[in-house]
């Protein structure tokens, strides 16, 4: 019997210990986990942020210069086309039966020059009967004034031959001018693609009647500008040939590196911010006319012995998980971008930050980490 009040003891204290284990379990399962980071060492950069829009770098109704009866059609939605490609071939038949004409009257005339003129003929018996009045003048068979009135004929020939021949001149080359025209004409009826690029919209279809003027289809060009959009506080910094970063909505936290290309020298009188031209290193397919993001500018860099992101920064605040404790820590800041943030007082390297759930969040609260997986900060 003696034995027995100490098992009964030893009971108790070993499912008190177990209460306590479970009570302590529940504790800690109970408390919030939050994400964080470690705090790292990495470039520091001053930067400028705004946001961006990809665009076609320039979009055409394209428009017939000329009208008539659209004969067939390539064009279709969505369809991508190279420069020189055909899109629209309108009835050139009327067209062809008076190029066709013209083309023989012009060749009739040549046919009736070469045979030659009648004056040719008159030309010649006035130049003999010139001849013989000078041999007559000098016998002194005639008058001088005979022999002025002989030779005014003939200049009067010669000038009629002279006109002739300037008429005749005149006559083929109003023939060439108008098969050039009428050959001009028919190559307006095909019309071809002028760049490279995508139909939009189509306006016109096979068995069409259309005037000259009219449009065809809305063609976007392949080739995209990117536009980041600068507030007026932060345009003075920026300038051609600055280091950039660019995210694209549709690509998640992708990172592409980009170059300041062209600073516009004047704002938007709506939104004031100014509008920068981003060369970016991409893939041309992603750049997809309309979709958003944001840029980042890199001013200035240096290497900083203490980086954690932006997101994580409050004000002059993080929140610093230490042995399971959050704490509220006012911090220095350095330079920023749009990820980044140099902090040059407040945190050590290899410390937990909080970067995300603060509003439920305490000074000294226990919490559990959930370390973030991201590349960035590894």
């Amino acid at each position: 019997m003696p034995n027995k009040p100490k098992s009964v003891l030893l009971r108790v204290l070993l499912v008190a210990a177990a209460f306590a284990v479970a009570a302590y379990a529940v504790l800690f399962w109970m408390r919030p986990i939050v994400p964080v980071v470690r705090v790292k060492q990495g470039m520091a950069t001053s930067a400028v942020s705004g946001s961006v829009t990809v665009e076609a770098e320039y979009t055409m109704d394209l428009k017939s210069e000329v009208g008539g009866r659209v004969l067939s059609s390539t064009m279709a939605l969505d369809k991508s086309v190279k420069a020189g490609d055909v899109l629209v071939r309108l009835d050139t038949t009327d067209l062809r039966l008076s190029l066709d004409r013209t083309q023989a009257e012009y060749e009739a005339a040549k046919q009736r020059m070469k045979i030659g003129s009648p004056l040719v003929f008159q030309l010649e018996a006035s130049k003999d009967a010139y001849a013989n009045a000078e041999r007559q003048f000098k016998a002194g068979l005639i008058s001088e004034t005979d022999l002025r009135a002989q030779k005014r004929q003939l200049e009067a020939i010669e000038q009629q031959c002279d006109t002739e021949a300037v008429n005749n001149k005149l006559t083929l080359e109003g023939y060439q001018n108008a098969i050039a025209i009428g050959r001009r004409q028919i190559e307006k009826m095909t019309i071809r693609a002028p760049f490279d690029g995508t139909i939009a919209l189509v306006y016109t279809r096979a068995g069409d009647l259309i005037g000259g003027g009219a449009p065809i289809c809305r063609l976007i060009s392949t080739s995209r500008t990117v536009k980041a959009r600068i507030s007026e506080e932060d345009i003075a910094g920026v300038k051609v040939g600055q280091k950039a970063y660019v995210q694209f909505l549709p690509y998640d936290i992708e990172q592409f590196p980009a170059k300041v290309e062209k600073v516009m020298s004047t704002a938007d009188p709506d939104t004031q911010r100014y509008e920068v031209d981003l060369g970016v290193k991409i893939d041309p397919k992603k750049l997809l006319p309309g979709i958003t993001g944001e840029v980042s500018i890199i001013l200035d860099e240096h290497q900083a012995k203490t980086i954690i992101p932006r997101r994580a920064l409050l004000g002059d605040e993080v929140f610093v998980v230490d042995d399971g404790r959050v704490h509220v820590r006012k911090v220095k800041v350095g330079y920023l971008s749009m990820t980044a943030a140099e902090i040059r007082e407040g945190v050590s390297q290899g410390e937990w930050v909080v970067v995300d759930g603060f509003d439920r969040l305490r000074d000294g609260q226990r919490v559990r980490i959930a370390p973030v997986n991201d590349p960035r900060w590894k």
